[in-house]
């Protein structure tokens, strides 16, 4: 008997690589809901 489970990731922003400051200050300052991407 085989499980297949699905796993929902929730994304709050995609930015650049180069942006990975702003990301990080988003991140502390609170109130994001969800995963920040950084594109390389």
């Amino acid at each position: 008997m085989s499980v297949t489970t699905a796993l929902t990731l929730r994304v709050a922003e995609e930015l650049p690589a180069a942006a990975a400051v702003t990301a990080h200050r988003r991140l502390e300052a609170g109130g994001v809901r969800g995963r920040m991407v950084l594109r390389f």
